[in-house]
């Protein structure tokens, strides 16, 4: 009887049970939405969040108006988030804060820049370094909102 168990056992490990592998479903036209050619910080903010691929491969990525718009986005984030994480200590850390994040991540961005360049070069790439300056300031607001969320998530889950 037990051998009959294990035969029994052993055939079903050994079929195939697995389903075949999907497609994914065709890219839909309505939804593509372009990029204007001179967008303003809204349009950058919701590229950024929404089709981030097709805004790195966007002319405007070279453009120096947009640079600063990006950086203005960055500088934005940056504050607002350093004052949420002010309000849990109050006092001096509302401004202590803000100035701690921006400084630490700039210098992070300093630090890691070279590296980045360097070996994206070795892999192929043809970007000059002032576009992959634009192209890390222009992802470093959404970088510092995924850690605000993690952050959030994170300091909730040691109050409850």
């Amino acid at each position: 009887f037990a051998d009959q168990k294990r035969k029994q056992k052993n055939k079903t490990m050994n079929e195939n049970t697995e389903t075949p592998a999907a497609t994914p479903p065709p890219l839909n036209p309505e939804n593509y939405v372009p990029i204007p050619s001179e967008p303003g910080i809204r349009d950058l903010f919701e590229a950024l969040l929404r089709r981030p691929a097709q805004l790195a491969g966007h002319k405007v990525c070279g453009d120096g108006s947009t640079l600063l718009r990006f950086g203005l986005i960055a500088v934005t984030s940056i504050v607002v988030f350093g004052f949420v994480l002010g309000t849990f200590a109050y006092g001096q850390q509302l401004w202590a804060a803000p100035l701690k994040l921006g400084a630490g991540l700039l210098f992070a961005g300093l630090i890691c820049f070279p590296s980045l360049y360097i070996f994206s070069s070795l892999a192929g790439s043809t970007a000059t370094a002032a576009k992959m300056s634009f192209c890390g300031s222009a992802y470093l607001p959404v970088y510092r909102e995924c850690h605000r969320r993690r952050d959030l998530i994170h300091a909730s889950r040691q109050t409850a």
